[in-house]
């Protein structure tokens, strides 16, 4: 978990002082980044490349990309490419520039991962605000004349704007306890959609689907199905297990979680040693 706050018009030093409500989402490292118009405070919590290198944004061909979140496939993303881009670091936001340098928003359709971004393209002075395929990672904005605010939380938006509380999201939310999105508590301000980027460019802000799956029928006997749940699940733990820093996962009694551990155990016992460690303390 990382946080931003930004701004898209004249860079604001406000934008600072409201990074500091969110500094909780990152405490390892932190900064304040600006342009000719647009300035963004990130925070930091460290997860892939724990050094200073592995610091955002990161840059490539005037491209600079802010990102909460992970992307799960980026060893692969970076050999596939290594004959065109270099990595320096160790980190899995590295090669985000480049793959939007090199393939336009699509490149989103590449990226195996949970994330909300921001990309300013400043040879081509565009700037996009970006959510993942299922809306796991949060990104709010707020617009005002023709400047766009935007944050991992609401609290930073509230900090720089003070916006009016909606009183008919907000009882929308007494009766279900959910807010859809892109609807918050409050007036003017909103929740990026799931699957969609928000594309902020030549004083237009319109938000588009980038997410369109595809899903066809298939006629599949059960030993089949179990084979190919048992081939998906194994990947996207091998996946998730990729990191610098312990790792352990978090028990709530239900059907998944404990699904997921015996898998974790039977295939990596670090991870079960982990866990007793922690439930000892």
């Amino acid at each position: 978990m990382c946080g931003f706050v930004g701004k898209f018009g004249f860079p604001d030093d406000g934008i600072i002082e409201a990074g500091k409500t969110i500094y909780h989402r990152g405490p390892d490292m932190n900064n304040f980044t600006k342009g000719v118009d647009w300035s963004v405070a990130f925070h930091r919590l460290s997860i892939l490349d724990l050094s200073i290198e592995g610091m955002q944004p990161f840059e490539y061909d005037n491209v600079k990309v802010f990102m909460n979140g992970e992307i799960y496939n980026y060893i692969e993303l970076k050999e596939r490419h290594v004959s065109e881009f270099t990595c320096r670091t160790g980190c899995d936001v590295e090669i985000i520039p480049f793959l939007y340098r090199k393939y336009g928003m699509n490149f989103l359709n590449h990226l195996n991962g949970m994330f909300s971004m921001v990309i300013i393209d400043e040879k081509m002075n565009k700037k996009y605000l970006v959510k993942d395929r299922y809306g796991k990672k949060p990104l709010y904005y707020f617009k005002s004349k023709k400047d766009l605010f935007f944050s991992s939380e609401i609290k930073a938006l509230k900090f720089l704007k003070n916006p009016e509380v909606d009183l008919e999201n907000v009882h929308i939310n007494l009766i279900s306890n959910f807010i859809i999105p892109p609807l918050t508590p409050y007036k003017g301000l909103f929740s990026l959609l799931p699957g969609h980027y928000l594309d902020c460019n030549n004083d237009k802000f319109e938000e588009i689907n980038w997410y369109t799956p595809k899903i066809e029928d298939a006629k599949i006997n059960e030993e089949n199905i179990k084979k190919e749940f048992e081939k998906l699940v194994d990947d996207s733990i091998k996946f998730r297990l990729r990191s610098d820093v312990p790792l352990g996962i978090f028990l709530s009694g239900g059907l998944d979680s404990n699904f997921l551990l015996k898998k974790l155990i039977s295939k990596n016992k670090k991870i079960l040693a982990l866990i007793c460690n922690i439930s000892d303390k």
